[in-house]
C-alpha cells in the first residue's frame, strides 16, 4: 500500500510540473486521497465510516468531472469541494480518537459545552443587539440552534451513561441540569423554529427512554412543566418573546416556508435542464453560484443567491444521484444501528438522529462540521451501548 501511495504521489508530482487548474496545482488537489489511504490503513473503521470515506473520495474526484464543464463555475466548484473535503477529513479521525479514550473525550466535551454556553450568554448580555435574531457561535441562528440540540443530547447521554444522580453526585447532577436549561434557553433566544422543534423532539424521546424509572404520565407531566419553566424564564429576561411567537404564527413563518418551496422548485428546474449531469451532479457548491443557479432562482441586490434550504435536494443538484445516495446510505446505516439497540438510551439517540435529519430537510448543513461530528459521535455511542 505504501508503494502504491508513493507511486500516486510521484505521478501527480510529475503532472504538477506542467498542470495547473484555475491557479490550483493538481498535486495539491490529490493530497487528500493519499491521506485517506493512510487513514484507511491505520484506523479501524465501522461500516458507516467506510461509506463516509467513499463519499469523501467521490466528492473529491467528482470535481474533475465538472472542472472543465463550460456550464460550471470552476472557482466555485473547487472552493466548495475543498471546503467539504476538509470538513470530512476532520471528522473521520474522530472514529479513532474517541475510541482511544472515550471517557477523557466525554469529560473534555462537557467542559467545552460549558465554555460555549458561558461565552454565548456573555455575548447576549453585553454585545448583542436585541432587535435582531441571536446568531450565536456560528453566525447563523439555525446552525447555532442545531449545535445546541446536540449539546443537550450529549449532556443527557453523559448523565445516564455514567449514572450521575443526586444521591451520589449532587453537584455534578445540578451542574448538568443547569447546562440543559441554559442550552434550551439559548435555543429559544435564537428564534430558530427548526431548533425549537428538534429540542422538543429530543426531550420527548428522552422521557420515553427513561420510562422504566418513572411512569408515562409522570414523564408527560415533567415534559410540559419543563416547557412552561423555559417559557417563563425566557419571558423574564428576553425582549424577543413576542418575536418567537410570531416566528410560528405570523406572516414571517409563511414567507419563510414559501421561500423554501420556491427554492425546491428552482432546484427541480435545474435538474430538468441538466439531465446529463443527473448521475454525478453539476459540481459541489454550484447552487451557491449566482451566475449558474441565478438562472433558476432570483439573486439579491449584491448578486448573491440564497442556498437551497434542503440538504437532500442540494446534494442531488450538486453531486447527483451517486452523491445523494452515499449521503442517505451513511445516515441509513446509523439509523439501523440505533434502531437495533437493546438499551433504554436507544430513544435518546433516535430522538437526536430524527431531529437532525429533519433539520437537514429544512436547511443546508453539508458544510456544517458540528453536524457531521454529531453523526459520528452518535454512531460511536451506538457502538458503545451495543457492548
Amino acid at each position: 500500500m505504501f508503494l502504491l501511495s508513493f507511486s500516486i504521489l510521484w505521478i501527480l508530482y510529475s503532472l504538477n510540473q506542467f498542470a495547473i487548474v484555475s491557479g490550483v496545482k493538481v498535486f495539491m488537489l490529490f493530497i487528500p486521497s493519499v491521506l485517506l489511504v493512510y487513514l484507511y490503513q491505520n484506523i479501524k473503521l465501522t461500516i458507516e465510516s467506510k461509506i463516509l470515506l467513499i463519499f469523501l473520495l467521490f466528492i473529491f474526484f467528482n470535481q474533475f468531472l465538472n472542472i472543465f464543464d463550460s456550464n460550471s463555475n470552476i472557482i466555485t466548484v473547487l472552493t466548495n469541494n475543498v471546503r467539504l473535503v476538509s470538513v470530512l477529513l476532520l471528522v473521520i479521525p474522530f472514529y479513532y480518537l474517541y475510541n482511544k479514550n472515550y471517557k477523557l473525550f466525554d469529560n473534555l466535551f462537557i467542559i467545552s459545552i460549558l465554555i460555549v454556553i458561558v461565552s454565548n450568554f456573555y455575548y447576549y448580555f453585553t454585545i448583542y443587539d436585541h432587535y435582531e435574531r441571536f446568531r450565536g457561535t456560528f453566525g447563523n441562528p439555525n446552525e447555532f440552534a442545531l449545535f445546541l440540540t446536540f449539546l443537550i443530547y450529549f449532556v443527557l447521554y453523559y448523565s445516564n451513561i455514567y449514572n450521575i444522580n443526586f444521591k451520589k453526585k449532587f453537584f455534578l447532577k445540578l451542574f448538568l441540569m443547569i447546562l440543559l436549561i441554559a442550552a434550551s434557553l439559548l435555543i429559544l433566544i435564537s428564534l430558530s423554529r427548526s431548533g425549537i422543534i428538534i429540542m422538543l423532539i429530543l426531550y420527548l424521546f428522552y422521557y420515553i427512554s427513561i420510562r422504566k424509572s418513572i411512569g408515562f404520565l409522570s414523564k408527560l407531566f415533567l415534559f410540559f412543566i419543563l416547557i412552561l419553566v423555559l417559557t417563563y424564564l425566557y419571558q423574564i429576561f428576553s425582549q424577543e418573546f413576542l418575536l418567537l411567537i410570531e416566528r410560528f404564527t405570523d406572516s414571517e413563518g409563511s414567507v419563510s416556508t414559501k421561500t423554501r418551496l420556491e427554492q425546491i422548485l428552482a432546484a427541480s428546474n435545474a435538474l430538468n435542464d441538466n439531465l446529463p449531469h443527473i448521475l454525478f451532479g453539476n459540481g459541489t457548491g454550484i447552487t451557491s453560484d449566482a451566475n449558474w443557479f441565478g438562472r433558476y432562482y432570483e439573486t439579491n441586490s449584491l448578486n448573491e443567491v440564497l442556498r437551497i434550504h434542503n440538504s437532500f435536494m442540494s446534494l442531488l443538484v450538486e453531486d447527483g444521484i451517486v452523491g445523494l445516495g452515499l449521503y442517505i446510505l451513511f445516515h441509513l446505516i446509523i439509523f439501523i444501528k440505533i434502531f437495533n439497540l437493546n438499551n433504554s438510551l436507544k430513544y435518546l439517540l433516535l430522538g437526536y438522529f430524527l431531529g437532525a435529519v429533519l433539520y437537514s430537510q429544512m436547511a443546508y448543513i453539508v458544510y456544517f462540521f458540528p453536524y457531521w461530528l454529531s453523526m459520528v459521535i452518535l454512531s460511536l455511542h451506538a457502538e458503545r451501548l451495543k457492548k
